[in-house]
């Protein structure tokens, strides 16, 4: 055994000393390759489509798939269970086999869906804006109109402000101007101007506590309904586009074509037209649970009529209140007191004017009645006053011209109906006296009874009975303007006192006396504008002005073409404006010196 280990030592060291000196170890040889792991994979099944399944391996993401499509339906997202109430949120990590839910809405319960997002009770507020085009012609004359708007509505306004509309109009078939709508409280303040920003119309009326847009539109086919109003809802080839089939039928479409189209003929006309001879349609766009847009479209061809009516309406900011900043107007006068107050003012300028002891004007009254298809009948009465006042006598002289188509053979040429210029005049004496104008100078008079208007012809037939909407008083050096608006009650009071008093047939030659607006019917008034100022320089009366355009029906009895009641617009203009020519203006002592 000893002698083994020696011999080995030997072997050991040879080795050794083999390694030091740089020598090549073998290299060994490598062992099998290890298996790879085998690769886990999971069916992902798109359930409620006809999407096919996809694989994914173990520990991978999927991302959002693309919207499915189905027929009839709008898709409404995806669900991580089959009662589609707990919403997957991507990417997910997938470790199992994993469905997912698609969740479908019907057209009409998409549109719900969306217009309680875009415009429901529970939004903080809403802005949109909105156009009206129309165009077509009218017995062969080319019309057309324009409406630009914008709306807005914040549930929590600042100083009370909740709704704000303002939009401008143009064209022939619209007055020019802004029509302005202001929420304060249950409030509705609702003001026009004209094209030069003066302030036109004013009236205030108490609307409940959710109004929230402007309900004389055509958006409020979006705005005003039931769900239950809803027909159907059609796609069209438009993207995100649906045709709307509601209760809101044609008659409400006429009915809001009344509220811009300024011209009563064409109005009428649509009204009459069976529903059949009109075409309608109703848009809207939504997308991403939201409204985007809405569209009324109208048009009409008939024998003397081609309408193109589009109303255009764009959400925008949805989901944000936007701040209101309206229109403001100063120096007006809307409430029932400050009007009192306004009113009290102008009749004390009045009332100085008349306790004159000289005083005299110039006052022209012109009207005009267009009956559909033919020519307006005109009428001009104009003249000039001068007057003594001594206590409680008026000692006054009254020029007045009378110059109407109504002497015309369509109406009352052969009731011996003629221009004339006529003076009135109270001598000295008490006594009244006409004189009637020849070719060359007046006759020799006869004497009359005094009538209700003689002391101030025209003046007080129009300063009798004011029923304002609102005052403006605006203030320039001396001159001091009083500016009233009048709705339809007030203006249609004014053109009947002027129609009651006013004499075409002052010197008896005709067998019939005629109005000048005809027989009104006053239920049938409608009023588009109406411009009234007075007008003092310190505290004496300068000038009154009077502009009244609207529509009724009119019938001028016993004339040939006009006895029954037909639609008219109608149109009035009175002016008067003080002078100097009755300073030095004493009473005549005779007729003959009057004459």
């Amino acid at each position: 055994m000893n002698k083994k280990k020696i011999l080995l030592l030997p072997a050991f060291l040879t080795l050794l000393l083999s390694a030091c000196s740089g020598g090549t170890t073998p290299t060994p040889t490598p062992g099998p390759t290890p298996p790879e792991p085998e690769v886990v994979k999971y069916t992902v099944t798109f359930a409620n489509t006809t999407m096919a399944s996809v694989e994914i391996n173990q520990g991978q993401s999927l991302s959002k798939p693309s919207d499915p499509s189905k027929e009839g339906y709008i898709f409404g997202g995806w669900y991580l269970d089959d009662a589609l109430s707990n919403e997957a949120s991507f990417p997910i990590t997938i470790n199992s086999n994993t469905t997912i839910y698609a969740k479908w809405y019907s057209y009409e319960e998409a549109f719900t869906k969306a217009r309680n997002k875009t415009i429901g009770q529970d939004v903080p507020g809403y802005e949109y804006d909105y156009t009206m085009n129309v165009t077509g012609s009218y017995s062969a004359v080319e019309v057309s109109g324009t409406t630009t708007g914008n709306a807005k509505y914040n549930k929590n306004g600042s100083n009370g402000v909740t709704f704000y509309d303002e939009h401008t109009n143009s064209g022939l078939l619209f007055y020019d101007g802004s029509k302005y709508q202001i929420k304060k409280g249950n409030a509705l303040h609702i003001a026009s101007t004209d094209s030069e920003g003066n302030l036109t119309n004013y009236k205030i009326k108490t609307v409940s506590g959710d109004f929230a847009y402007d309900s004389s539109s055509f958006a409020k086919a979006v705005f005003e309904y039931e769900d239950s109003s809803i027909k159907n809802i059609q796609k069209t080839s438009t993207a995100n586009e649906y045709k709307l089939n509601t209760s809101f039928n044609f008659s409400s479409g006429v009915a809001l074509v009344g509220n811009y189209v300024n011209h009563p003929f064409v109005v009428k006309l649509i009204g009459e037209l069976p529903e059949t001879s009109v075409n309608t349609g109703m848009y809207v766009t939504f997308s991403s649970g939201e409204l985007k847009s809405y569209r009324y479209e109208m048009s009409i061809s008939v024998a003397k009529l081609t309408l193109s009516i589009t109303y255009n309406l764009t959400f925008k900011n949805i989901g944000s209140a936007p701040t209101i900043n309206p229109k403001t107007f100063d120096n007006t006068a809307v409430d029932e007191s400050s009007i009192q107050e306004r009113l009290a003012e102008i009749e004390s300028g009045l009332n100085a004017y008349r306790a004159k002891e000289h005083s005299g004007y110039a006052f022209s009254c012109k009207s005009a009645v267009g009956f559909d298809g033919k020519n307006d009948i005109n009428a001009n009465v104009r003249g000039d006053t001068k007057r003594k006042v001594d206590g409680s006598t008026n000692y006054f002289w009254n020029e007045i011209e009378v110059d109407t188509d109504l002497k015309n053979a369509d109406l009352y040429k052969n009731s011996g109906l003629k221009d004339v210029k006529v003076k009135r005049t109270k001598l000295s004496t008490g006594e009244v006296y006409q004189f009637k104008k020849g070719l060359i100078k007046y006759g020799d008079g006869e004497l009359s009874s005094i009538t209700a208007f003689d002391n101030f012809y025209m003046l007080d037939n129009i300063s009798g009975s004011l029923v304002p909407s609102f005052i403006k008083k605006s203030v320039d050096g001396t001159k001091t303007i009083y500016q009233l608006g009048m709705e339809e009650e007030g203006a249609l009071a004014l053109i009947k006192a002027i129609n009651n008093s006013v004499n075409i047939n002052p010197a008896n030659e005709s067998s019939v006396t005629p109005k000048l607006f005809g027989t009104l019917t006053d239920s049938s008034f409608n009023l588009d504008k109406c411009n009234f100022k007075f007008t003092f320089e310190g505290n004496n009366l300068s000038k009154i002005e009077l502009l009244i355009k609207g529509s009724a029906n009119v019938a001028y009895e016993s004339s040939r073409d006009f006895t029954s009641s037909q639609l008219a617009k109608l149109k009035l203009e009175v002016s008067i404006e003080t002078n100097n020519s009755g300073n030095s203006f004493e009473p005549y002592n005779s007729a003959s010196d009057a004459k």
